[in-house]
């Protein structure tokens, strides 16, 4: 067994939701975002117990930044399932769908759910990279500061790219690492708020409406 300190990168990419058109590009910049791999339980997830505080969320609409989102509550809450065992000499191995990446500062900002992840493992001398390119299925909510109502359309790339803290490692797989940098979510502008994925609040309304008018008939 083995325990090093390497560099590590992380992509989740191309999200497929049903919005509109866009007219720039919204970015939310995520700082101190912490990771962990355990082989036991065969899943990538945010580090600690709980949720992943994050130092900030920074918000960017055509690369201008809009604002920045920290304090208490600030945190994101992260896992890819089902996740096969590494090999120490590298290749690709495949996640199961069911993944998800939450956002929260402290209420809901955006919540997705992750479909199937490649992760491709490539040790170098002093460099060991995790590369996880995956899709999203669904933008289940979102309520982003400073751009909403509109908020974030399709198709949107999530990037985690962080430095390893430790390793560790048998003769065959990898047994488990934690890793700590920075996140990036990227998609477009949506220019019409009437076709964006409601904010929770605005779902749970909607639903109670329903359920009114179906009462009334």
């Amino acid at each position: 067994m083995s325990r090093t300190t390497s560099g590590l990168s992380f992509w989740v990419l191309s999200v497929a939701c049903a919005m509109t058109a866009s007219a720039s590009t919204i970015e939310l910049q995520l700082a101190d975002v912490d990771i962990e791999y355990d082989s036991g339980a065969a899943t990538v997830t945010d580090a600690g117990v709980g949720n992943d505080d994050l130092a900030g969320i920074f918000v960017f609409n055509g690369g201008v930044e809009q604002g920045l989102i920290d304090g208490p509550g600030v945190s994101f809450d992260f896992e890819l399932p089902s996740v096969p065992a590494i090999p120490v000499a590298g290749g690709t191995v495949t996640t199961a769908a069911g993944g998800s990446l939450t956002l929260f500062g402290p209420g809901l900002i955006l919540d997705v759910t992750l479909q199937s992840a490649d992760i491709i493992y490539t040790p170098i001398p002093s460099i060991v990279d995790f590369v996880f390119v995956g899709t999203v299925g669904s933008i289940d909510a979102q309520n982003i500061p400073f751009v909403a109502p509109n908020g974030i359309g399709d198709p949107v790339t999530i990037t985690l790219s962080t430095q390893v803290d430790s390793i560790t490692a048998g003769t065959t797989f990898v047994t488990s690492f934690t890793a700590s940098g920075t996140g990036e979510i990227e998609g477009p502008f949506s220019i019409d708020p009437d076709n964006v994925i409601p904010e929770p609040t605005t779902l749970a309304l909607l639903a109670l409406g329903a359920a009114a008018l179906g009462r009334r008939r």
